[in-house]
Order: structure tokens, then sequence, then C-alpha cells
């Protein structure tokens, strides 16, 4: 196929698709001046993880490993903690069926308050936060977002 047609047709081999695309992103890392460590880089897979989530044909999943360190965390014992926590499950917020409703208990705790008395609600907040992520697939269809 004469160069100039590859940009109007794609009726080449996988192969041939593959290696001229790869040379293209190549290309573009080039011109903006950053390098890539080979070792870093994954081509031709299916998923992969990045940034704390996994990324595939299906769309954007929450990395179960990360999920197996929230759910091996215990209830907060300070005001750090409850921001920890908070912090850990809010980045997965997208994937958790009301979210705010469910952290309200824990946010209240870190508004005003001087001294940390963890009560029945905190406790109950905290472990819906948790079931509610280690529970995932989400039951009602929202599990994935598109890519």
């Amino acid at each position: 196929m004469a160069e100039e047609d590859k940009k109007k047709a794609t009726f080449c081999t996988q192969d041939d698709v593959w290696g001229y695309n790869i040379q293209k992103v190549l290309k573009a890392f080039e011109n903006a001046g950053q390098t890539i460590k080979p070792e870093k880089c994954k081509l031709a897979e299916s998923s992969v993880i990045f940034l704390g989530h996994k990324l595939s044909e299906k769309g954007i999943e929450p990395d179960m490993d990360k999920l197996q360190a929230i759910k091996a965390m215990n209830p907060p014992t300070d005001f750090k903690g409850v921001q920890r926590f908070l912090g850990s499950c809010g980045f997965y917020r997208q994937f958790i069926l009301s979210y705010a409703g469910k952290a309200e208990a824990l946010n209240k705790l870190l508004k005003g308050e001087k001294n940390f008395v963890w009560s029945k609600d905190q406790q109950e907040a905290f472990n819906q936060l948790k079931q509610a992520l280690i529970s995932y697939p989400i039951p009602n269809g929202h599990n994935k977002r598109e890519i």
C-alpha cells in the first residue's frame, strides 16, 4: 500500500497496523521531549493498572489490590486516621452508590470538634463505606465507567 494511502484506509494486517501506530506514539513522545522506560511499558495488553484503576475493554474499574488495602484498615483512632480513610474511599467514590450519605457521619467528626470521639454512627459509616467497596461490583449496574 502506498504510504499516502495509509491515512485513508486501514486494511493492513494487524501486525502492520500495530507497528504503524506504535511508531506514531513513540514519535509523539519524542516530539514532546519525553522519554520512555521500556521496563515500565506494557504493549498489547488487554488491561492495565493506571493511577489506581484497572483500564480494559470493559471500561474503568477500581484496582482490586487497593480495595483489599481499604478492607484491611482498622477503625481510625484520631482525626488524621479519619482523613486517611475518607481519602482512600473518596478516591473511589464514583464506584460507591450514595457516597456522600455514607460518609456523612465521618465528615461531621472532622468539623469543629476538638476531642476525638468515635461513636456508633462513625463505626456504622466506616463499615458501610468498606462494605460498599469490598462488595464491588455494585449490584445496580453502575459498576464501570466508559473509557
